[in-house]
């Protein structure tokens, strides 16, 4: 029997998490990184998301995702539970590839978007992984800085607007925000 759908808000924005059963890995190659990748495009079209960010770590992921209708339940139930199927599938395993369906935490003000934002991007460098978040490649921080075209389902120009102020663009406001978040020097 399949787990229950869990009960989100109707709209907003959220930071989503969800980590592996026992800590175990949800990717384990490359593959599995951009087969969740390729099935997050197809969730965010299916359920009308605007995806601001995300970062795959090995054990767990991080979304923050925008959601006009009362979708994120629905999308998210699809998202893990199809990677699951094909993670089992292409390693031979069986059972439950995450702990829970997943965690949610909804976005209060732009502020609170834009800490949710830099959580994301930033785990990578808080983990101890990486000294930059640009060195991470399996994270939205390097297409939203405009050092790699952004996959179609990341939401950059909306991600921008978030940051934009008079004079200065959102994509060098966004770097700085960042760069800001974890004592890292921002643009020159």
């Amino acid at each position: 029997m399949g787990r229950a759908l869990r009960v989100a808000p109707a709209g907003g924005s959220f930071h989503v998490t969800t980590r592996g059963n026992r800590l175990q890995a949800v990717y384990r190659d490359e593959i599995d990184r951009s087969w969740f990748l390729s099935l997050l495009d197809d969730v965010a079209e299916r359920f009308e998301w605007s995806v601001l960010a995300y970062c795959q770590m090995t054990t767990h992921y991080h979304l923050v995702v925008h959601t006009p209708k009362a979708t994120l339940s629905a999308g998210m139930q699809r998202l893990n539970g199809i990677h699951a199927q094909r993670f089992n599938w292409r390693h031979g395993f069986a059972g439950h590839l995450f702990e829970r369906p997943f965690r949610c935490r909804q976005a209060q003000s732009d502020e609170d978007l834009k800490e949710l934002v830099r959580y994301a991007v930033l785990n990578p460098v808080r983990a101890g992984m990486h000294e930059q978040p640009g060195e991470w490649p399996w994270s939205s921080y390097r297409a939203a800085a405009g050092h790699v075209p952004a996959p179609a389902f990341l939401d950059v120009r909306s991600l921008h607007e978030l940051f934009e102020q008079p004079g200065s663009s959102g994509r060098v406001r966004f770097v700085e925000f960042i760069a800001a978040g974890h004592g890292l020097r921002g643009p020159d």
